[in-house]
């Protein structure tokens, strides 16, 4: 080193400089950048992530206060009879005197205060429109029915484009005090 010149000293310090400057940048400051934008960009994805949770809360309290309704009206129907209301059914979309049987039966529900009501019905000779009508009555019902099971049969007469129907309906009842 005693042998180099000024100008050389100059020129070797100015590499070294450089080189270490280089270095500093290649392994402290650019990833010390490089990981504040991972940060950065994980925030946002966090900070959609709790919109988006935020709003899913929302949604579900809405959800359960409309269930909590639903489950009230459940509970505080009165003289509720499932035959009695597909029978109501069947005389508004005009199948009553096409309806061969409505049988019903109570089948309790574990661990609850409640049963579910199963009617099997049987309708001859009603026109698919008729069907569908009384069907979309059913589904469409304030009072919880639900069609479970359907057979659909076409008629035995050649000279009737009318169907034979066999299906179930369900709901659930709040059980009665014996």
């Amino acid at each position: 080193m005693n042998r180099l010149g000024n100008r050389e000293k100059l020129i070797l310090a100015a590499g070294i400089f450089v080189a270490f400057a280089i270095l500093v940048h290649a392994f402290i400051i650019t990833p010390a950048l490089e990981g504040s934008r991972k940060r950065q960009a994980e925030l946002r994805k966090m900070e959609s992530n709790l919109v988006s949770i935020m709003e899913l809360a929302e949604e579900y309290k809405k959800a359960k206060m409309n269930t909590n309704g639903d489950w009230d009206k459940l509970i505080n129907r009165k003289d509720f009879s499932l035959d009695n209301y597909l029978g109501q059914l069947a005389r508004q979309a005009g199948v009553m005197g096409k309806t061969k049987y409505i049988k019903s039966s109570k089948k309790p529900i574990a661990n609850s205060d409640f049963v579910q009501t199963i009617a099997d019905i049987k309708l001859d000779d009603v026109t698919t429109e008729e069907l569908l009508n009384y069907l979309h009555k059913i589904e469409t019902s304030p009072n919880f029915l639900s069609v479970r099971r359907i057979t659909v049969t076409r008629s035995q007469r050649e000279d009737d484009y009318g169907v034979s129907a066999t299906f179930q309906v369900t709901t659930i009842e709040a059980e009665k005090e014996k």
